[in-house]
């Protein structure tokens, strides 16, 4: 159960799909409800509007990619051939919500493209020595304020540029991306669930 927006609180809801906890609760019941699959606590809540994020993109000066495959996505508007790319915050959008034209079509395919993306950005961060150079961190947070959605620790430019410097060190070599493990489910071959134990393995890990 998760407090409404308007009052009251939501039903219990098993066996849903994870994003209608975003749709029935915000960011509130998006965040109990990793919790309560995980146990892993979460400090911090921080989204990035579309709109934010192609501003971000472009602050940055675009970020480079590799793509495996061809893309040809009539939804997100993206053509790209296989290979490297350097993207602006139009195109980079565009790989960020792309799936119909990857893989088998399915959400996990994105989700792999969006790791690439958070790896493309970290790189692009640490060659222009970002982090390191507390006014240009500072315009770049403020490009983006306004597609940014945060808890109340992180909900002032100084808060984010604070974040923003702790990240310091932190280059794309040293991140690992990994998705949860999952299994069709057995009540509908359109969806999945968490397999076990691997997943549990992943949260333990986490905690």
């Amino acid at each position: 159960p998760c407090p409404r927006p308007s009052g009251g609180t939501t039903a219990v809801a098993p066996h849903s799909m994870f994003n209608s906890a975003y749709e029935v609760g915000g960011p509130v019941c998006a965040v109990k409800t990793v919790e309560e699959m995980t146990q892993v606590r979460m400090d911090h809540y921080l989204e990035i509007d579309f709109t934010g994020f192609a501003r971000l993109v472009d602050a940055l000066g675009g970020v480079t990619v590799t793509t495996d495959e061809d893309i040809a996505d009539e939804d997100s508007h993206l053509r790209l051939k296989a290979g490297t790319h350097h993207l602006d915050g139009t195109q980079a959008l565009g790989l960020a919500r792309t799936r119909h034209g990857i893989g088998d079509g399915s959400d996990l395919g994105r989700i792999g493209l969006q790791q690439k993306l958070v790896k493309a950005l970290l790189e692009q961060i640490a060659s222009q020595d970002l982090l390191t150079d507390p006014a240009r961190l500072y315009r770049v947070a403020d490009a983006v304020t306004a597609g940014l959605t945060t808890d109340t620790g992180l909900d002032s430019l100084a808060e984010l540029t604070r974040l923003g410097q702790s990240l310091q060190g932190l280059s794309a070599s040293g991140v690992r991306t990994v998705m949860m493990p999952v299994v069709r489910a057995p009540s509908d071959p359109n969806r999945v669930v968490a397999e076990e134990p691997e997943a549990g393995k992943l949260w333990a890990s986490l905690r």
